[in-house]
């Protein structure tokens, strides 16, 4: 049953800041660019849903991501390179630099998959090199769907696994906010990945496993330092995406009984929805821009 809006004064942990010295002249190396990462959202972006996750990560894994988590390390470094308009047209520096450290990335994702070492780090490694295939400053990756498609389904499996692991212990972190609202923006990166009704077996597959893992782990609670407004418009996103994942679903002929049983969850969250006025609100404006389109008059 949906809970009421929270009141809670938590606010987002905060860090001994890093000094971020201008412009680096001998190439970039992953120190300048979690450095830049830090002056970028300390300037502009503070209290963004990045800003706000870059903050939690640096208060459990230190300011400059060393505490035995290279894989992070390295794959903060290339989201943060992926905020600089110098990787449209990069030098050969710049593309070593990226080839090196997402190579890190996948060597080490690989190494902890053999070795039944995953943690939560490498979820949050995979959930920055998405967001980095996502910048516009990257049109090589952007345009890469097929390992964009990969690393969604990485963060996907990974995340089934640490909640439903009974040997591994986990941080703070991954009972906070942050995990809920990650995967809610995985959710939204994966529907400009398929933005449009598909019934390709692969996709299917992402999205149906990407509604499970919402129905069971998304909280209806405000992420530390944004307004709960933002959390409400984001929940009632991922109950349409959730809708629509059903039927996609249902007409592929797949999941008949569990989509039967997802319907009948929403249906109980819907009505919990309907109890707050603004709720409703956003969530009829969804409904109208989801059959409708955006330019339909009340």
């Amino acid at each position: 049953m949906l809970q009421p809006l929270p009141t809670s004064s938590t606010v987002a942990p905060s860090f001994s800041p890093v000094t971020f010295v201008g412009p680096f002249e001998a190439g970039p190396s992953i120190d300048w660019c979690l450095a830049y990462g830090h002056s970028f959202y300390a300037r502009v972006a503070q209290e963004s849903v990045h800003g706000i996750f870059n903050r939690m990560l640096c208060s459990e894994y230190g300011p400059m991501l060393t505490q035995n988590c290279a894989v992070l390390q390295s794959a903060s470094a290339l989201h943060r390179l992926s905020m600089r308009p110098e990787l449209e047209t990069p030098s050969g520096q710049w593309l070593a630099f990226y080839h090196e450290n997402l190579s890190v990335v996948h060597n080490g994702l690989r190494l902890a998959i053999q070795t039944l070492s995953v943690n939560e780090s490498h979820l949050y490694a995979l959930y920055w090199i998405l967001r980095s295939c996502r910048s516009c400053y990257n049109p090589a990756a952007r345009l890469d769907i097929n390992a964009q498609l990969t690393y969604v389904e990485g963060f996907l499996k990974i995340m089934k696994y640490l909640s439903e692991s009974t040997i591994y212990i986990p941080s703070p972190l991954w009972h906070s906010h942050l995990c809920p609202w990650m995967l809610g923006c995985v959710i939204i990166s994966l529907s400009y990945i398929s933005p449009h009704l598909t019934f390709e077996p692969r996709i299917t597959d992402l999205w149906w496993k990407a509604h499970i893992l919402r129905t069971h782990l998304w909280r209806f609670e405000t992420l530390p330092g944004r307004p709960h407004e933002d959390m409400l418009t984001r929940y009632c996103l991922q109950i349409i995406f959730s809708l629509k994942t059903c039927l996609m679903v249902f007409l592929a002929k797949e999941h008949k009984q569990e989509v039967r049983r997802s319907l009948l969850a929403m249906r109980e969250e819907i009505i919990s929805l309907r109890q707050s006025t603004q709720a409703s609100e956003v969530l009829r404006a969804m409904v109208k821009n989801s059959l409708y389109g955006r330019n339909v008059k009340s």
